[in-house]
């Protein structure tokens, strides 16, 4: 996991010299119960560069982190939240519903 985290966290931030982020981590584990879900997010945060801060209400990126028994992927990504959390239905709904007009129901009167 650290060798992977390494070489991400490298390539992505080399590119984007000079900028400090904010970040969360999002962790979802299946089928493990080998490492603790604290120790986990305690480790990745450590290997992020200096200089980054962790925002738990609005990052900018996103370290995705997806444990399944023994297999762990690693993304960084933006807009997760603004993308529906790359659900494509939830996306489809949300797109379905700014574009329909706001319909309100409105009481009958009483004369």
């Amino acid at each position: 996991m650290k060798s992977l985290c390494e070489k991400l966290f490298d390539a992505f931030f080399e590119k984007e010299q000079g900028k400090t982020f904010t970040y969360k981590i999002e962790l979802r584990v299946r089928n493990h119960t080998t490492l603790a879900r604290p120790a986990i997010i305690q480790h990745i945060a450590s290997w992020v560069p200096e200089g980054h801060t962790v925002s738990l209400d609005n990052p900018e990126i996103f370290v995705l982190v997806e444990i399944f028994k023994s297999v762990c992927g690693v993304s960084i990504v933006r807009d997760y939240y603004k993308l529906a959390k790359f659900n494509v239905l939830e996306l489809a709904n949300k797109t379905k519903a700014e574009a329909e007009p706001a319909v309100s129901i409105a009481e009958p009167q009483q004369s």
